[in-house]
């Protein structure tokens, strides 16, 4: 027998043993995110949410396992190790120094929830010297406006997005810290804060002030995403008026993660 014909021979044999073509796995999702339908703060203090696909309920432990630890104050200790942050973060590696929750859950979450929306004027509370939120929404944005007490910090943040052509027109800052922060009535359309102390560590009176602060400007029907959010470890007033002042929307999480939530929360 040729050459030939015993590779075509062996050829046919393989095309009927071959092993059949692996089917692509379907990506999973690092994080998911679900419809509201109602949240209420029950009269334990609980808090129940009944989504589109199952109910949560959150009990409060607030009294036992608060973490609360005050106000955070801008001082000179603070400002000099700003600088020296701010000096050790690159253009190249702004990413790597984000949190992965920012990365893999609030910036995509968002993007995913403004998908339509043009125009947006942003305001992000506490984003330090991170790109990831208006490099996730430039296509949405119409502006973009950054706060933060410090100065250092946002001075990266401005130097970086000044180098990226989408964004190098429509980004501005206010070095304030959230509780001084002036911006006219019913002017905003999202405001999206990613582990902000005024609402993970501060005082129940603070936290309270913020959320007032951010409803006053949000134009109504318009937006507020908040993360982490933790309902059982928040003060049942904070939980009541924030559930009050909006109306929970969506919410998203990291798998395995669903206490420590992504709101989307609407201004009524």
């Amino acid at each position: 027998m040729s050459v030939v014909k015993r590779f075509e021979l062996r050829r046919q044999r393989n095309l009927h043993t071959a092993a059949p073509p692996r089917r692509r796995r379907r990506k999973v999702s690092d994080f998911r995110s679900l419809d509201v339908m109602s949240a209420s703060v029950e009269v334990s203090t609980a808090v129940t949410l009944k989504t589109d696909v199952t109910t949560f309920s959150y009990p409060s432990v607030y009294e036992t396992k608060s973490r609360f630890i005050g106000r955070l104050k801008y001082n000179e200790g603070m400002a000099k190790s700003h600088f020296q942050l701010a000096a050790s973060v690159s253009f190249e590696g702004r990413h790597h120094a984000s949190s992965d929750d920012l990365k893999v859950l609030v910036s995509p979450a968002l993007k995913s929830w403004m998908q339509g929306r043009k125009n947006l004027h942003v305001v992000e509370l506490g984003p330090s010297y991170t790109t990831v939120i208006p490099e996730a929404l430039e296509q949405y944005l119409g502006s973009y406006t950054a706060v933060d007490f410090s100065g250092p910090l946002l001075d990266r943040q401005m130097g970086f997005l000044k180098r990226l052509p989408g964004l190098a027109n429509c980004c501005t800052k206010i070095v304030s810290d959230t509780f001084d922060l002036v911006l006219p009535p019913s002017s905003i359309d999202l405001v999206v804060t990613s582990c902000h102390p005024p609402l993970v560590s501060a005082p129940v009176t603070d936290c309270i002030q913020v959320i007032k602060t951010v409803h006053e400007i949000l134009k109504p029907g318009e937006f507020f995403a908040v993360f982490p959010w933790i309902f059982s470890e928040q003060a049942p007033s904070v939980n009541r008026l924030l559930l009050t002042k909006f109306a929970l929307k969506r919410v998203a999480f990291r798998r395995g993660l669903d206490e420590r939530l992504l709101l989307l929360l609407q201004k009524v």
